[in-house]
This record gives C-alpha cells, structure tokens and sequence, in this order.
C-alpha cells in the first residue's frame, strides 16, 4: 500500500473508533428519559440493554470469518451501517418492541466495528500494531468521554432524547462516506471457515491463557467503573461530588495512558509492559481498597495502569505463530465481554451478601488471575525461546 492511503485508512479507522466510543456510550445519559417516556421499568430496560451485549457477542464471533471472506471495508461499512439503522430506529419509532430490535442492531454493528477496527490496525501496522492500537483504544476513550457531556448539556436544556440520538446519524453518515471514497488494501479472500470448525482451533494452551487474560482484565475494568462511585461514596465516605468525578478521572487515566503506553509498548515488549501494568493495577487497587479513605483515589488512579492492557493484550495475541490468526479476534473480544458482563454482576450479588466492603476485593482477584495468565504465557515464551 502506498503511504498516503495506509494514512487515510488509519484515520478513517480512528474516526469510527471515536465514534464507536460515542454510540455505545450514547445511551447512559438518555435512559432515565427514555424509561420515563416509554413509561417501562428497570428491567425491561435491562433486557434493551442485553439485547444490544448479545448482538455484540454474534458479531465478534462472526466478524472475524466474514472479513476473510468479504474484505474490511465491506465489514466495516456493514457495521456502520447497522449502527445507522439501531440509532435511527431507536430516534424515529420510540416504542418497545422497537427499541429491543434497535438494540440489538446497534449491539451487532458496534461488534463487528470492534473486529474490523482493530483488524485494520494490525494490517497496516504490523510492526507497531502495540502502538497503534493503543492509539486505537484512545480515540475509543475520547469519545467514551464526550459524549456525556454532549448528552448531557442537550437534555439539561430540555431537549428530547430523540434528537439526541438523531444527531448523531449525522457523523455516521459522513462516517460512511469517508469509507468509501477511499481505498483499503487489498487482502486474500479466503474460503470462510464455519464457525464450529474455527472454534476446534481457537482453543489450544496458548490462546486459551489469551482469553482468560482479557476476560478477568475486562472484569476488572468494568467491575471497577461500575462501583466506583457507589463505593466512594457509601463505603469510603467520600463527597458524592468527588466520588461522581472519580469515574471521569478513572477513565480520562485510562485515555492518557493509551496515549502514553503507545510509545513504550512495542520498545519494551508485550508481555513484559502487560506484567508491570497488572502489577501497578494490584497495588493500586490494594492501597484504594484496604488504605484509608484519604488513599480512596488510588481507585480512579488504577485506570492508568489498567489503559494499556486491553489493546496491548489484543496486539499480543496477535503474534501467535498461527496462520490468519486475525480470525481468531472474535473469540477473543467474546471472552472480554463474558468478563465485562461477569465482572461487576459478581460484584453486585456478593455485595449483598458480604456487603460491598468485602466484594469489591473481587477486583484484586480478577487482576491476579490476570497477572497469572500473563506470567504462564511469558514463561511459555522463554522455554520456546530456548528450545
């Protein structure tokens, strides 16, 4: 490829991963409208709410195949063109039964984004794929960052929710113009696999570690986003204020760090950077959690040392010595979200009966579990190394 269009694939991955940051975060502000609205309770919501982390899940099993077989531009404006249909759906015909269809088209087109974008990153940057995905997850976290406050500042002035979601039909559309003015690189279309007979190779030693890598670190990071505030506040006795400011913080760290890490990740290694991110994470968590509430920010801090390791995981994983291992992208981003969906939810039920006090230890245990992983795959690396 020549530079000047690896250049303009890069930022046109870029852009759909602010964007990917804005949609599937555009939701948070609007529910307790759109509850009011449609006059429905917490738990129909919850099921809108599922819908779309099911259609996530479909899509990165699927993604990764169909890219192989139909090429990434083709995946890519598929999914912006799925997200298109949930958010205008969502905007125009504001009843249930709908918005459970709206849901899950968005959940599938912000799925396969996830596999498309970061395939194309590791495409045309196999070299500094650790940097540039972190870059990648960066502009995922701008927009992440945002878009409450651009939902928020529209509803404050007594806007409908509907326009809200309308608007941003806007960036989707030139999204999807950018797209496909430019040209990709040309990648072998190959015969796609049937799911099931990808999923007997996905699963031996090595990648197997990957997995459970990513799902305790997402769980790690989910669980802690969503307690934060409420453990601050009822556990450490912080100002609600400060402890409400302290999952912004949490995920600007996170952000900053991408940034960062983007620099130093591929100069010190993968495995290496992943272990002493994890290790940070740990101690960070450890003084937040058992150090007295004047060490509570240690809690928003860890994001810091948690920005690296999801993109650097990925770029990891992408270097198992195996032929189209892109393909195998879907089972891992479908492991980070069982973690993201066990992570907080075990949190919750353990918190009722243990209280919150003691169950948002289950933190540090998810980072252990990930810092084994990555310890067994560091050693599986240094005894091949040696053979």
């Amino acid at each position: 490829m020549k530079n000047n269009q690896k250049i303009l694939v890069t930022i046109g991955t870029f852009a759909a991963f602010f964007l990917f940051g804005t949609l599937d975060n555009l939701k948070g502000p609007a529910i307790p409208f759109i509850i009011k609205e449609l006059g429905i309770n917490y738990s129909l919501m919850g099921n809108v709410l599922g819908l779309q982390y099911i259609g996530f899940f479909i899509a990165t099993l699927i993604a990764g195949v169909a890219i192989f077989k139909f090429g990434l531009k083709a995946i890519l404006l598929a999914a912006f063109a799925l997200s298109f249909s949930g958010i205008g759906l969502t905007a125009g015909l504001p009843v249930y039964g709908v918005l459970l269809l709206a849901f899950l088209l968005l959940g599938l087109g912000l799925g396969m984004l996830e596999i498309a974008g970061n395939s194309a990153i590791v495409l045309l940057h196999n070299k500094k794929k650790g940097m540039f995905l972190n870059l990648l997850g960066s502009f995922h976290g701008v927009g992440s960052m945002l878009v409450p406050i651009y939902a928020g500042a529209l509803l404050s002035a007594n806007i409908s929710w509907r326009i809200v979601f309308s608007l941003c039909l806007i960036p989707i559309i030139m999204i999807i113009l950018y797209l496909t003015l430019i040209r990709f690189p040309k990648q072998e279309k190959t015969k796609a696999d049937p799911i099931f007979t990808l999923a007997k190779s996905a699963f031996y030693p090595e990648m197997c570690w990957y997995y459970v890598a990513i799902g305790c670190y997402v769980a790690a990071e989910i669980g802690l986003a969503s307690w934060i505030v409420e453990y601050l506040y009822k556990i450490k006795g912080q100002p609600l204020f400060y402890s409400s400011i302290s999952l912004s913080i949490y995920f600007g760290l996170i952000t900053g760090g991408r940034i960062l890490g983007s620099v130093i990740v591929d100069k010190i290694g993968h495995l290496p950077i992943l272990f002493w991110a994890a290790s940070g994470a740990i101690l960070s968590l450890a003084l937040g959690i058992y150090g007295p509430s004047q060490l509570g920010f240690f809690l928003p801090v860890t994001g810091f040392f948690f920005s690296i390791i999801f993109p650097t995981i990925t770029a990891s994983f992408t270097n198992i010595q195996k032929p189209n291992i892109e393909k195998y992208l879907g089972f891992l981003f479908t492991f980070a979200g069982i973690g993201g969906m066990i992570g907080p939810w075990l949190i919750g039920v353990l918190g009722d009966l243990l209280r919150l006090s003691n169950s948002i230890s289950m933190l540090i245990v998810y980072s252990l579990l990930m810092m084994i992983a990555l310890l067994i795959l560091q050693f599986e690396k240094n005894s091949s190394a040696k053979e």
